[in-house]
């Protein structure tokens, strides 16, 4: 079956699977007991009278185009839409004009609350009015290290049941990445409608009466080799999850539930959309979510508390030296969902080409609120190019190795088609190295919520910009002497993990003789930098002294031909250093950096183009790692 490609760091839903044969059973019970060698370690049987949001939380809006499927439903909290009553929990999808989108729904994730390591999850679930054109319910899991700043594919999605249309089947699917947790990006799937498990769906003999309509209970039996898909006790997929690369099945998974209303662009339904005239409200019924494990269900975890099924808390991780050593060192948090935006002190800034004649076609403009999180641009005109009228936040401080979850809110008072990037600075013009480049349609008046994931590398080096281009692009038809007020707010950029320090402490020793000895000092090493990390050593007597870190380098040679944009360079290699950072500029006190690079090789050539028609030009090196610069060395021009 057709699938719509899915991006890193959208949480998305997947394909579906069925099997046929299954006979359908009708009754409903509220009675949980163990079977067979299972022991029930956990359970959500809906009988509240809300939801119960120690486990639940709410995702909410339409996600990043329709949450990478282009869904045309609007999730929200309200009772409309999500609510426990009658046993059971039910989600709601109604036509209604919502959010900028003409249905209503919900969707409720365990993430950060409630995870498993294997098991059998089971659920039993009806979909009243399920079987319309768009309507698409999933009952599915991600991985828990989501929260660490893994993004999709890499953290796992295992797809327990999925429904669409008027299908007389469901199905199950595995989502991952085959070159692992850190290689490149390789989005691999298995289950229904994919190469050797194209007639895995597990079909309804019931289908003509009730199908996705009726009760059915949907299982996922789950260990460390391989899963199992069942459809009301009878197996109808299984996979082996020990080749391919698929570590990330070997992790806790947390639980979702939705009820999606499929757009015309989306694969899962074949493309087929919901029927404006016809359709009638649909409720995605849960009676009850439980997990079986077998033994003591030592896979449980649940943040902060301690269950029947060992549930127990992640704690920081404590590290002891060796006996004889005089400290120990523990690791804590040090920062945890750190804001890179509510941390800084830069406000939003703009930049208009107002020359009528230039590239841009002369931009004019006013701006108001301009703050951290967000600033409102008034054009006078578009211009002729996307870049003619930009809006920036820059620099931030940043922590490399790091996934960041990039928040905003856009609207705009007429359609447009704008740019957003996260950049560095390598070559002066804010261009260089590119993090994220991600174009998005603002519909006029209706509020565009844009969520992403950015991972930076860790070796990036350069500054760190977020910029939007707001300029009229190639692709829009737009009078480019049209006025437009864009207004960007709610910014934010969160590391999705926690940040951590370590402390070394004093400790006491013993002697020979049993006599105990305590050391005199204590070092303290807390990351400070995005270069690498200042170990500041403090004594008993507060004297700080710096710990002994990477030597300095000198540049041995930097050469240009006139009117090139080519500097050969070669400097002394530093012991120990992997890479070094190179900066340009036209100072020798190096006021402007007009380019910054990170290289490896200590003798080779850099070719930037803002490196040409400079009669004057300086370099600077140091090894990452290190906090001393060689001195300055004026470039060499050659004629």
């Amino acid at each position: 079956m057709k699938r719509i490609a899915k991006k890193v760091g959208a949480v998305v839903m997947s394909l579906a699977v069925a099997v046929s044969g299954i006979t359908i059973g009708e009754t409903k019970t509220k009675s949980v007991k163990a079977a067979n060698n299972w022991n029930l370690v956990w359970s959500d049987e809906f009988n509240g009278t809300s939801l119960d949001r120690s486990v639940w939380s709410y995702e909410i809006g339409n996600g990043n185009w329709g949450w990478g499927n282009g869904e045309i439903e609007y999730y929200t909290n309200r009772t409309d839409n999500v609510r426990v009553a009658g046993g059971s929990l039910q989600i709601i999808a109604k036509k209604e004009n919502y959010g900028g989108q003409k249905y209503t729904s919900g969707r409720i994730i365990s993430k950060g609350k409630k995870y498993f390591k294997y098991g059998k999850m089971e659920a039993r679930i009806k979909v009243e009015n399920g079987n319309q054109d768009g309507v698409w319910p999933a009952y599915w899991m991600m991985g828990e290290n989501m929260n660490e700043g893994v993004g999709w594919p890499y953290c796992g999605e295992i797809d327990i049941m999925e429904h669409a249309n008027s299908n007389n089947y469901v199905g199950g699917c595995l989502h991952w990445n085959t070159n692992g947790l850190k290689g490149e990006y390789s989005h691999g799937s298995y289950g229904s409608g994919f190469d050797g498990a194209e007639k895995a769906f597990g079909y309804y003999t019931d289908n003509e009466n009730n199908g996705i309509n009726g009760w059915h209970t949907y299982t996922l039996i789950w260990d460390a080799n391989h899963m199992e898909w069942q459809l009301d006790g009878k197996t109808y997929l299984s996979q082996s999850i020990t080749s391919n690369n698929a570590y990330c099945f070997q992790k806790e998974q947390f639980f979702l539930f939705n009820l999606a209303i499929a757009g015309p662009d989306t694969g899962f339904t074949n493309n087929v959309t919901a029927n404006d005239a016809t359709f009638k409200t649909a409720t995605m019924y849960v009676d009850y979510l439980r997990v079986y494990q077998q033994g003591n269900g030592t896979n449980t975890t649940t943040p902060s508390t301690t269950t029947k099924a060992n549930t127990t808390t992640k704690p920081a991780t404590t590290t002891k030296a060796p006996a004889t050593s005089p400290v120990e060192t523990i690791t804590k948090v040090l920062y945890e969902d750190t804001d890179l935006v509510a941390n800084t002190d830069k406000k939003f800034g703009t930049y208009f080409d107002t020359e009528n004649n230039s590239w841009g076609g002369g931009v004019t403009g006013t701006i108001t609120d301009a703050t951290n999180k967000g600033i409102t641009v008034a054009l006078d005109k578009l211009g002729t190019n996307r870049w003619a009228a930009q809006a920036s936040l820059g620099t931030l401080k940043y922590y490399p190795g790091y996934t960041y979850k990039y928040n905003a809110t856009i609207t705009s008072d007429i359609d447009r088609t704008l740019v957003v990037k996260v950049v560095g600075n390598d070559d002066g013009q804010h261009d260089s190295p590119v993090l994220e480049n991600r174009t998005i349609n603002v519909k006029a008046g209706v509020p565009y919520h844009l969520s992403l994931y950015v991972t930076i590398p860790a070796d990036y080096t350069s500054e760190l910009y977020l910029y939007y281009g707001l300029g009229k692009g190639n692709e829009e038809t737009v009078d480019s002497n049209a006025k437009n007020t864009i207004r960007i707010s709610n910014v934010s950029f969160s590391t999705t993990r926690k940040v951590i320090e370590s402390e070394t402490v004093n400790r006491p020793t013993t002697t020979g003789n049993g006599n105990k000895v305590t050391s005199n000092e204590g070092t303290t090493n807390k990351v400070t930098s995005n270069e690498g990390t200042t170990n500041n050593v403090t004594s008993a007597k507060g004297i700080q002294a710096t710990k002994k870190q990477l030597g300095k380098t000198t540049v041995k040679k930097a050469t240009k031909k006139k009117n090139s944009k080519k500097v050969s360079l070669k400097f002394k290699k530093v012991k120990g250093a992997k890479k070094y950072q190179v900066q340009f500029s036209k100072s020798k006190k190096f006021k402007k950096i007009i380019l910054k690079k990170t290289v490896k090789k200590t003798k080779l050539t850099i070719k930037k183009k803002v490196l040409k028609n400079k009669s004057k030009l300086y370099v600077r090196v140091k090894a990452v790692g290190s906090n001393k610069w060689s001195k300055p060395k004026k470039v060499k021009i050659k004629k």
